[in-house]
This record gives C-alpha cells, structure tokens and sequence, in this order.
C-alpha cells in the first residue's frame, strides 16, 4: 500500500472540484486518481479503479490543521479523508517505486471516473 504525501498546489480551484465528490465517494465506486498540478506525483499515470468494495469507505481523516510539517496550500489545510483505490492496473508511482495495486488516497486527488 502506498499513501499520499502531497506536495503544494497552485492551481486555482483545484480543490474546489475535488470537495464536489461529497457522498459519492462509496465502497466499489469507480474513481480517476488525478494528478497534482504542482508536482509530478503521486501518481502521474492518473490511474483508474474502485473505492476498496470491502472497506469502510473512508479508512480515515487525518487532520492537516493539526500537521504543520506537511506542506499543502492554505485551502487544504483542513480535514483530509482518504480512501483506499484498488487499480484497474498495477502504478508506478512518481518516486518511480512499484508497482502498486492499490493506494490510500486523499480525497483531494479523486474524481469520479467517466
């Protein structure tokens, strides 16, 4: 398993597409893990797949309020769910590390896939 460690963003509005996900976000729904425009992680293939079918949907919060030594812009420093992703494909992520068949997530980098 691999979990996220973000980088910052700059992108305008990046975050507020992401808090539109709300209570779609459930055990086997198919979701796009994208990448953050600010750096080329975590995952820069922007891997398809499911919220883990057999989990509790979220696998927890973590509060970035509370976490100054992780470095995100103002508009995330807030509570961050994260979701375990089961991939469509085996990852390499953007440390080159892999393959990975699944990954906890932060919500801020899930959309609902097409």
């Amino acid at each position: 398993m691999h979990s996220e460690q973000p980088g910052a963003s700059g992108e305008a509005g990046y975050a507020s597409a992401v808090r539109g996900l709300g209570d779609d976000i459930a055990p086997g729904v198919r979701v796009k893990v994208v990448r953050d425009p600010g750096w080329n992680g975590r995952w820069p293939a922007e891997p398809e797949g499911v919220i883990h079918p057999d989990a509790d949907c979220r696998v927890r919060v973590i509060d970035l309020p509370e976490m100054p030594e992780v470095q995100v812009d103002a508009e995330d420093r807030r509570a961050m769910s994260e979701f375990m992703v089961l991939f469509d494909e085996p990852q390499i992520d953007g440390d080159g590390a892999g393959p990975y068949y699944a990954a906890v997530i932060w919500e801020k980098y899930l959309r609902l896939a097409d």
